[in-house]
């Protein structure tokens, strides 16, 4: 109940009150629904589907937090595409993006779950591998540069583009 009205009432009053109740759903539900989309937007990049840039930095403090605590160990990885820039200019907006969102589903499927991967610049990529030997990032980092480099782009002109990539691990 959000009201109460008592007899005899008045069918305007009636009304007018059933009409700011519906009213007031309304925008809590799309108050409700904004507040989802824009939570989403501060964790999710669009393009690629995979974590962004915020959300890598929240999550990164607490890994730090948490191998700085309990004496564990993480390995930070950073991949660039190399010369994303020039295709981007070459190539426009929407060719990119497309390259990107499919680059971002690859790498989603390189990694473990409870790793965290993020896109953290136009086209640059970081991923955190908790309780990850140096040995073993490296081997996954030269994976992630084989896979990208054997994938291919057609372009609507038939013509096909090949990237590659460079990665850092710290």
């Amino acid at each position: 109940a959000n009201d109460f009205i008592t007899k005899p009432f008045d069918s305007i009053q009636l009304q007018a009150r059933a009409k700011a109740h519906v009213t007031f759903k309304q925008t809590t539900t799309k108050l409700s629904e904004t507040s989802d989309k824009l939570e989403r937007q501060a964790t999710v990049d669009e393009t690629t589907g995979l974590g962004g840039q915020r959300y890598f930095c929240k999550v990164g403090e607490e890994t730090l937090s948490y191998a700085v605590r309990h004496g564990g160990q993480f390995i930070l990885t950073r991949m660039d595409i190399d010369d994303f820039n020039n295709h981007f200019i070459k190539h426009g907006k929407k060719i990119m993006d497309s390259i990107l969102h499919s680059i971002g589903e690859k790498l989603s499927t390189l990694v473990r779950q409870e790793d965290t991967i993020a896109r953290i610049g136009v086209s640059k990529f970081s991923i955190i591998l908790k309780e990850t030997a140096l040995s073993e990032a490296e081997i996954l980092a030269d994976r992630i540069r084989a896979e990208i480099q054997k994938m291919s782009f057609k372009l609507p002109d038939d013509s096909v583009i090949k990237l590659t990539i460079s990665a850092g691990l710290y």
